[in-house]
């Protein structure tokens, strides 16, 4: 007696083929914001390689002994990047904000797009804070071709005071651009959730909280370099010989403080933004249609 064995077709627990167009326009939003994250963190090493490069320098005493990757030019790389990172997620957000219009005005979608409105006014901002600090790397750079002493013992310490500071801040951006990048996959995950018929929903991440943590941190991390640059200020004014132009010395370090400080208005735009946001999801998600 001859025996059939069947073997039970597992059904798979993902079903997108009923997935509305909302949603696919939404995930591939996501996956290019999590491509662009990703550049981001790149360049937020290369902020950080520089800080460590400016670090070494400024322990050298002697001038020719500098070290040959300077951290002037990581600076400019860092800030070239960083402009083509938010054009790429100024774009998104307005791509998004667009997006959510058609939907308002198909009865869809009910509630102010005001907050999508702070995110790209912070995604803007961001791309003016990166072009402040590409003019004054390339500041420093010619600065430095002469040479910024620092002969005194104590704003040398200073210095290294402050350079030390601005590397452990770089601590609190990284953890940011994690929850960034986390925040991003979340999204991912729950416009996949309505498709999944085994997650549950104590499964369902909430990307809007870990968005706004990461929003906070970038604020935190963009107000202690701002500060940090405030007393680099001062330092660097009392280093130079009374022969030496000011101008050209201080340009760099003035375009620094006024790239960060719109960074902080940046940050704010952006924290109460997503702030909104979650508010609003609270009551209706903004995912597909």
């Amino acid at each position: 007696m001859s025996h059939k064995l069947k073997k039970k077709k597992k059904e798979c627990s993902f079903d997108f083929s009923n997935i509305s167009k909302g949603d696919i326009d939404e995930l591939n939003l996501i996956y290019f914001q999590v491509n662009t994250v990703g550049l981001l963190v790149y360049a937020d090493l290369m902020y950080y390689f520089a800080v460590i490069t400016a670090i070494n320098d400024v322990m050298t005493e002697n001038g020719s002994q500098r070290n040959g990757f300077k951290s002037d030019r990581l600076l400019i790389k860092y800030s070239t990047l960083g402009v083509w990172v938010y054009i790429y997620l100024t774009m998104i957000n307005i791509i998004r904000y667009k997006t959510m219009q058609i939907r308002k005005a198909a009865g869809k979608f009910k509630f102010s797009l005001m907050p999508n409105l702070f995110i790209i006014t912070g995604s803007i901002l961001n791309i003016v804070i990166y072009l402040y600090f590409y003019q004054g790397a390339n500041e420093f750079l010619s600065r430095d071709v002469g040479g910024l002493s620092f002969s005194n013992d104590n704003n040398k310490n200073r210095i290294l005071a402050l350079l030390n500071a601005q590397k452990n801040t770089m601590i609190i951006r990284f953890y940011a651009d994690y929850l960034f990048f986390k925040a991003s996959i979340e999204s991912m995950i729950v416009v996949e959730s309505k498709y999944n018929k085994e997650m549950k929903e104590s499964e369902i991440p909430n990307p809007d909280i870990t968005a706004i943590n990461s929003q906070f941190l970038y604020l935190v991390s963009r107000t202690m370099i701002w500060q940090i640059a405030m007393k680099r200020l001062e330092i660097v004014i009392n280093s130079i010989d009374a022969q030496t132009s000011y101008s050209g010395f201080l340009n760099g370090e003035i375009l620094f403080i006024r790239g960060n400080l719109y960074g902080i208005i940046a940050n704010i735009f952006a924290f109460i933004g997503f702030s909104e946001i979650s508010n609003r999801n609270n009551i209706q998600p903004i995912f597909g249609g």
